[in-house]
């Protein structure tokens, strides 16, 4: 295995074991401007429920409108 994917998996590891909480804070306004191909876009977005299904992990959105 090469040592890039291994540190990764590593690092993962804080997210899925241990007595961990962890929020997600996504501000709307990011998901207006392009940093990427839309599909390569779409795919991490597609993630974000399954990462915080956990009673650990919560998410939060900032509207456009709350600053």
């Amino acid at each position: 295995m090469p040592d890039a994917v291994r540190a990764r998996l590593d690092r993962s590891r804080v997210v899925q074991e241990g007595d961990h909480r962890f929020a997600l804070l996504l501000e709307e306004t990011v998901l207006h401007y392009r940093v990427c191909v839309p599909g390569s876009a779409g795919a991490t977005i597609s993630t974000v429920p399954t990462m915080t299904d956990a009673p650990a992990r919560q998410r939060r959105r900032v509207t456009r409108d709350a600053g």
